[in-house]
């Protein structure tokens, strides 16, 4: 196949290999996509040759079917036809990624972090982005996939992070696809501590017992 919007050549040659002149009245390329660098006819002496170029520039991604026609005085073979065909395609999508890893810092237990991030299509033709998941505890997402993004387009992705435990905390969101080079990931981490807590030591009643004014009592 051809990249749509890149053109492809092929050359092919015409030789004379009789006696006298050969007159070739005519090369004419047939078939949307086809074109060739001839505009008139031309003589070959015995044993000359002549190169014609064709050039296949699709602007779709289909298949596509031509021809060349060459007309000469050739007794036996005064009109040769060449069959042309040509597939025109575009990149396969790309997935990308605005970020590949990210890191929630520190939160307290019971407390929530929020962070987004953007699914893109690179490519040339439709992504079809299938399940969205993510594998680690106390994370989650708001997009389970089944989307398509045309090129250019980019969907978003709300991750949260929510402890309900301390400690040091990982986890993996993968992005499927039909983006040839498989599935994408991006790692998450967070840490959860404990709210702070006041201890009194002792943190029982203080009875300072019965004091005149003025007197000064201890614990």
């Amino acid at each position: 196949g051809v990249h749509v919007g890149d053109p492809a050549d092929w050359t092919f040659t015409i030789s004379n290999i009789g006696g006298g002149n050969l007159t070739v009245e005519s090369v004419v390329t047939e078939g949307d996509g086809f074109t060739d660098n001839m505009d008139e006819g031309f003589v070959l002496e015995s044993g000359a040759s002549q190169e014609i170029m064709v050039t296949f520039s699709p602007d779709a991604p289909e298949e596509y079917v031509g021809s060349v026609t060459i007309i000469s005085d050739d007794e036996d073979q005064g009109e040769v036809v060449i069959d042309l065909v040509g597939f025109g395609f575009l990149n396969a999508p790309v997935i990308t990624l605005s970020a590949e890893a990210y890191d929630f810092g520190e939160l307290f237990v019971g407390d929530t972090g929020e962070w987004s991030f953007e699914i893109g299509n690179n490519g040339e033709t439709d992504l079809n982005v299938g399940d969205i998941t993510v594998d680690g505890m106390y994370f989650s997402i708001d997009e389970e996939g089944g989307f398509s993004l045309e090129p250019g387009e980019v969907a978003e992705v709300v991750v949260t992070f929510a402890p309900e435990d301390a400690g040091e905390f990982e986890g993996t969101i993968t992005v499927s696809s039909d983006d040839p080079n498989g599935d994408a990931m991006v790692a998450v981490t967070g840490t959860a501590v404990w709210y702070p807590m006041i201890a009194l030591d002792p943190d029982d009643v203080v009875d300072f017992g019965e004091l005149y004014v003025n007197d000064l009592g201890e614990a």
